[in-house]
């Protein structure tokens, strides 16, 4: 029985409708995607920690003028590895010499002046003997009666000038003896300054920096060099407090610098400050070894290795992240299943779940993409 062409206007779109609608269905829901899949195994990752940081050197300094004066010559630069107490630079001493020679002047005119003042002591000592002596005769011919009063009040007055005379002379001594001190003092301090002209390294290291260049003039404080020992160097990281608990001295590191090298290192000290805002603490990571090149200050990755993580073993690629949870796309009758896990540790491209996921579950190792509920098969090897 055929159709009549009214009848047949409607339902062949009606029938083509179903067949988009059927098809779209067998798509969405019945379809199953070809994903890469793995086998989790039973194993283990060494569990670490990882954060960033920054290149220092445990012991460093900054060399600096101690005296004004103008650079005659730097005799280092940067780069240069100096032995303790090496020449480093040459201040001019000119006024400083000026100022020496004014003060030993001052020392030779001080000691004249207290050469004077012993002599002046050495008078009025023996003046006041010789009125001691005047005042004892004339009290015994006084007793006697062969002398007047009044010559015993001269001898006494006498006695009693000659005593304040010979206190006034050493008061004299005294001010010039302090004279001589203060001048030879004065020759000490110079003779140090010119001492400072001479700036030397304090201990054997690398000049990391050089701040001055020869003709300037300089301050006591002004930089000169910086100045570092490169056995001590390590690495100031940053370690979240909730991490910082595995983290003991002594456990190894690895570190990657800016500048491409890796070394390896060890855990020297832990901080007990933590930072109020981010919620960090320091932890310093010394090296084991001097990069052979490196700068201060250098950015670095560190992995420190705290243990051992054991559990479900599957590649590192397999992790994904839903909001605040972390799982993966385990394959359950056919179908892709969000499973939560407890990450243990990510190294060498594989990862470690001690917990959400038994050894022998099949996961999607590429899960970008693949939403959950969505049918699934295993992806055909690539041919070689």
């Amino acid at each position: 029985m055929s159709l009549s062409l009214p009848r047949a206007r409607v339902i062949v779109p009606l029938l083509a409708a179903l067949v988009l609608v059927a098809f779209a269905v067998w798509w969405l829901l019945l379809r199953a995607v070809a994903v890469p899949m793995a086998t989790a195994q039973s194993g283990a990752l060494p569990s670490q920690v990882h954060g960033p940081g920054t290149l220092q050197a445990r012991v460093a300094t900054t060399v600096a003028a101690r005296i004004n004066g103008r650079i005659v010559k730097l005799h280092a630069d940067q780069g240069e590895t100096v032995a303790a107490d090496a020449l480093l630079a040459t201040l001019d001493t000119a006024e400083t010499l000026n100022r020496q020679h004014s003060a030993k002047a001052a020392v030779t005119a001080a000691l004249h002046q207290e050469t004077a003042a012993e002599a002046t002591v050495r008078h009025a000592q023996a003046t006041l003997k010789l009125a001691e002596q005047d005042i004892a005769r004339t009290r015994s011919l006084f007793k006697q009666g062969l002398v007047a009063k009044a010559e015993l009040d001269k001898a006494v007055a006498a006695e009693a000038t000659a005593r304040g005379a010979l206190a006034s002379a050493r008061a004299t001594l005294k001010a010039r003896q302090a004279e001589v001190a203060r001048a030879r003092a004065e020759i000490d301090v110079l003779d140090t300054q010119l001492g400072y002209a001479q700036v030397t390294a304090p201990f054997a290291g690398l000049i990391v920096r050089r701040y001055a260049e020869p003709g300037q003039t300089v301050s006591p404080g002004t930089p000169l060099f910086r100045l570092i020992d490169p056995s001590t160097l390590w690495v100031v990281m940053r370690v979240d407090e909730s991490q910082s608990g595995a983290i003991k001295v002594g456990q190894p590191a690895r570190i990657r610098l800016r500048t491409g090298a890796e070394v390896r290192g060890h855990v020297a000290r832990i901080g007990l400050q933590s930072d109020t805002t981010t919620r960090e603490l320091e932890v310093d990571v010394a090296l084991d070894k001097a990069p052979q090149r490196y700068a201060i200050d250098e950015e670095a990755l560190v992995a420190i290795r705290t243990g051992q993580a054991k559990g479900a073993l599957f590649p590192a690629s397999a992790v994904l992240r839903r909001g605040t949870q972390t799982g993966v796309l385990r394959v359950a009758g056919g179908r892709a299943v969000f499973t939560p896990i407890e990450l243990g540790t990510v190294a060498n491209g594989k990862a470690v779940a001690t917990s959400g996921l038994k050894p022998g579950a099949r996961i999607i190792t590429r899960p970008t993409g693949i939403k959950p509920g969505t049918r699934v098969k295993p992806a055909k090897a690539p041919a070689r």
